[in-house]
């Protein structure tokens, strides 16, 4: 599986997920659960290179993915590459 977060007009991003075909998994389904989790509105379509299917999703969702990759699915994270796209959050008072 592979996760990319590609940037938008000006500060908009979109998560792409690839590589549904190695693990058997339905991309409508995939969407559907994507669409709820995180509220975010998806597309599926083919990838640049026309061979595989990918996801598209409003937004830097990495974290819903690898939440619904390994809990829902059980796809070992060894096997999710992009994962360090992720948001990381700042704690902390904002001055």
């Amino acid at each position: 599986m592979s996760i990319n977060i590609k940037k938008v007009s000006g500060n908009k991003s979109v998560t792409l997920v690839t590589g549904f075909e190695g693990f058997m998994i339905e991309p409508d389904y995939f969407a559907e659960l994507m669409r709820k989790k995180a509220q975010a509105s998806t597309s599926i379509g083919n990838d640049i290179t026309g061979k595989l299917v990918q996801v598209l999703i409003q937004g830097n969702q990495t974290k819903h993915v690898e939440s619904i990759l390994t809990g829902s699915f059980c796809i070992d994270k060894k096997y999710i590459t992009g994962l360090e796209n992720a948001k990381t959050t700042k704690k902390g008072k904002k001055k």
